[in-house]
């Protein structure tokens, strides 16, 4: 990738578990990384999502 350094590169492979603000996790792996769009790359493994049901009676 060009104009990428090594503190870019040694993050591709990692696995990553993830809580968002919303509740909603998930687990993945890093596929690459593009510093000047700030833009991370995931293979997603595992995908679990907070549901809220509202049932009006």
């Amino acid at each position: 990738m060009e104009g990428s350094s090594y503190a870019d590169d040694s993050a591709v492979g990692c696995f990553l578990s993830v809580k968002t603000t919303l509740g909603d996790e998930f687990e993945g792996q890093v596929i690459t990384y593009d510093r000047s769009s700030n833009i991370l790359v995931l293979h997603i493994l595992n995908l679990r999502f907070a549901l809220k049901l509202q049932f009006k009676p």
